[in-house]
């Protein structure tokens, strides 16, 4: 789904409003966001399932598709009550064009090289992948937050970036998985050789083994936003959805590929 009417001059009157220029490199690493838990209900029919992935992050509150249908993302935070919520703060949900109280959260689609990964069972922690991206990728993550209108500017001290989601020196694009950590993360598929990953149905997508994943190696990591406050602070967690490997460390793209003879709908695992 690719935006393009009016995104020019949309982004521009909303870059000068929030002021958001180049990353600026902190001078040394903060203590990790601790999440806090605001007060709020939804007040819509919130489906568990995510929308067609924007690598380029390019959606307002409202804008016109190439289709010239309006696309609209509402932050809502979930129920207390759902175990399936990946976090206490707010998320981007797009609102269905027939029916308004039918909401879907929105993921978005980042590539970059990797710098630190740790899927394994029973980490200590978080899951985590953290990747080296550019400046355009920086800038994209950070308009797209701001589309959240309770969002404060970027010189208003009330919003922080590092070192979660963005680590020094500040291209580092830190994502975690928090649920079911007891388990190898196992959201991870083969795109390599691929002109366009995102064009791939999940169904038609071909697993992958986590170990695949290491470091230098090219990807494109599908993440959920999340935006939480922790006191007066807002802060962002980037959620894992889904790994693609689109170059190994050697810069190989098919040799370890598996020629399917079946139908490509059939998800199979790679061995």
């Amino acid at each position: 789904m690719k935006v393009h009417q009016g995104l020019e001059t949309i982004e521009s009157e909303f870059d000068k409003k929030h002021q958001i220029g180049p990353s600026k490199v902190p001078s040394e690493p903060t203590t990790p966001d601790s999440e806090a838990s605001p007060t709020s209900e939804p007040r819509h029919n919130i489906v568990s399932r995510t929308a067609s992935p924007l690598e380029d992050a390019n959606t307002t509150d409202s804008v016109r598709s190439s289709e010239t249908k309006r696309i609209i993302i509402e932050w809502i935070r979930p129920s207390t009550n759902d175990a399936n919520a990946l976090g206490k703060g707010m998320f981007p949900f797009l609102v269905n064009d027939t029916d308004s109280n039918q909401l879907v959260i929105h993921d978005i689609a980042i590539r970059g090289t990797v710098v630190l990964i740790d899927l394994r069972a029973e980490v200590k922690f978080n899951h985590v992948i953290d990747i080296r991206v550019d400046e355009r990728a920086i800038q994209r993550i950070k308009k797209f937050i701001h589309r959240c209108p309770k969002v404060p500017s970027e010189d208003s001290g009330k919003l922080r970036w590092n070192d979660t989601p963005i680590r020094p020196p500040g291209n580092i694009m830190h994502c975690v998985n928090k649920k079911s950590t007891h388990m190898e993360f196992a959201e991870v598929w083969d795109a390599r050789g691929l002109d366009d990953p995102l064009t791939i149905a999940p169904e038609e997508r071909i697993d992958l083994e986590p170990s695949k994943i290491q470091r230098d190696a090219q990807v494109l990591v599908e993440v959920i936003p999340e935006i939480y406050m922790a006191g007066d602070i807002f802060g962002v967690t980037l959620h894992i959805l889904t790994i693609a490997l689109l170059q190994e460390p050697d810069g190989e793209m098919l040799s370890t590929r598996t020629l399917l003879l079946q139908s490509p709908k059939k998800k199979r695992r790679v061995q």
